[in-house]
């Protein structure tokens, strides 16, 4: 039944990035999960297969058995899952991990409605369209939250989009004032992007793109938040600072790492060793006490990065929310 789901999935969901293999893993994790609860069950429950029996204390301990089974089942199939994705991006984020969460607790109570569902097959079946009922309203709001997922998410990096990141600043503002915290906010802006764009077309700098967001978060820390800005721009939210230096800190890791960006080029170009990729950085400290709005200190932060801009290519330029001038470079 596993393996007819996977193959009727395959037929109807659109399969344009070329990797059968990961639905290959997926069905095997399934599989792995659905084995090792079946072990469990027919070891441990007073009758498998069959019914579970209806007597005290037996019937507590069969249905304790079928949770657990339930959530080995469970944990087989997201954590293995959870591992491939570690291993196959060293760099990845812990938290980066659990970002789609949601989805497998959605999977956890689709095995609870089915346990329920067989209890009531067995005890009164006129109940079942019931289950039904939630499991299409279940069904429903997990694809509402899907598309609020992707209307966050920047289809070309994979970072927030400008308008979810404004409103994630606009959130850590108040709280940092609630709490007299500081944060900072960076801007990045690629150094001859557009020319690059304009030689060697717009696929590669989709590329360049993907491939300095993946960096940019690489290059922060757990607690900050990236974005795209728009175009060729990146903004990026620094939590728990305690002082400028710690920005700064944050902001050359950030150049560096974009530095680093190594991205080939295109089969057939006439180019054939990778671009020197560089970008200034521009932030801005906020302190406790000051009353800028984020649109404020956003705007700080972009009289820094074009300050950075004019000083030459891969440099930094910090200024303070309180004077609005350059107090930091590097």
């Amino acid at each position: 039944m596993v393996v007819i789901t996977f193959i009727i999935c395959w037929i109807r969901v659109k399969h344009d990035n070329g990797f059968p293999y990961r639905w290959v893993y997926s069905c095997a994790t399934v599989l792995l999960g659905t084995h090792a609860a079946i072990l469990l069950l027919s070891v441990a429950a007073s009758s498998y297969p069959g019914v579970p029996s209806a007597q005290a204390p037996t019937n507590l301990i069969d249905l304790s058995i079928i949770v657990l089974a339930g959530t080995i089942r469970w944990s087989f199939n997201a954590g293995l899952i959870m591992a491939a994705i570690a291993l196959a991006d060293p760099m990845l984020r812990t938290k980066d991990l659990f970002e789609n969460f949601s989805d497998q607790t959605l999977e956890a109570g689709a095995l609870g409605l089915g346990l329920v569902s067989a209890i009531l097959l067995i005890v009164n079946p006129i109940a079942l369209p019931g289950v039904v009922i939630a499991i299409a309203a279940l069904a429903r709001s997990a694809l509402v939250n899907q598309y609020q997922h992707a209307t966050h998410i920047d289809t070309k990096t994979g970072l927030a989009t400008a308008e979810h990141w404004h409103d994630c600043a606009e959130s850590m503002l108040k709280r940092a004032r609630l709490r007299g915290d500081n944060f900072g906010i960076l801007l990045v802006d690629l150094d001859n992007f557009k020319a690059m764009n304009r030689i060697h077309g717009s696929a590669h700098g989709d590329r360049v793109l993907r491939a300095v967001a993946d960096d940019l978060l690489r290059g922060v820390r757990e607690t900050d938040t990236c974005g795209r800005w728009g175009g060729d721009k990146f903004s990026v939210m620094v939590a728990e600072v305690t002082a400028m230096h710690d920005v700064r800190r944050v902001a050359d890791r950030i150049r560096r790492c974009i530095q680093s960006v190594v991205v080939e080029p295109l089969q057939g170009s006439a180019i054939t060793a990778p671009l020197d990729i560089s970008a200034p950085v521009g932030g801005v400290l906020h302190v406790p006490g000051n009353e800028s709005t984020l649109d404020e200190l956003i705007l700080a932060a972009e009289s820094a990065l074009y300050e950075a801009k004019n000083d030459g290519r891969n440099t930094v330029r910090l200024t303070s929310a309180r004077t609005d001038l350059p107090t930091d470079s590097a």
